[in-house]
């Protein structure tokens, strides 16, 4: 809750919630990707990936861009103000995470950057396998 709360106060002055920022940071990382290949990535419904992505395109920091094999989607690109804003806030993360992880040895702090890295892998391949990320039971997709 600290970090969060860190996070949240440190982008403040850049007017963007750490959310927003991981949204504009995968788009950045992701350029060129659809609205909902960026939202399923992120977990964000759909709902929620408009709203967000309506505030950062009227902020001029993304912009949507028509899919030319599929009409009802849209890809996601940084402008040249947004790529400026992500390098500014990607330094106050990564300064807010320095502040949460300073009183962890630098060797404890790899070895924890590397399993969080190890889980989130996880988690990413058995959600497109349909598989609960740490039981490798089948997911049921059908909602009940």
């Amino acid at each position: 809750m600290r970090f969060r709360a860190d996070c949240e106060h440190s982008l403040k002055h850049l007017d963007l919630l750490p959310r927003e920022f991981g949204l504009l940071n995968e788009v950045v990382l992701h350029a060129g990707q659809t609205q909902a290949q960026i939202g399923q990535r992120l977990g964000i419904d759909r709902t929620t990936m408009v709203t967000m992505v309506d505030r950062l395109a009227a902020a001029d920091w993304l912009e949507r861009t028509p899919d030319p094999q599929d009409r009802r989607a849209y890809r996601l690109v940084a402008t040249a103000k947004g790529l400026q804003l992500h390098l500014v806030a990607a330094e106050v993360m990564a300064a807010a995470e320095e502040r949460l992880l300073n009183p962890l040895s630098t060797a404890k702090q790899f070895a924890l950057r590397d399993m969080l890295a190890c889980l989130a892998g996880m988690e990413r391949s058995a959600s497109a396998e349909g598989q609960h990320p740490t039981s490798g039971l089948t997911a049921n997709r059908s909602g009940a």
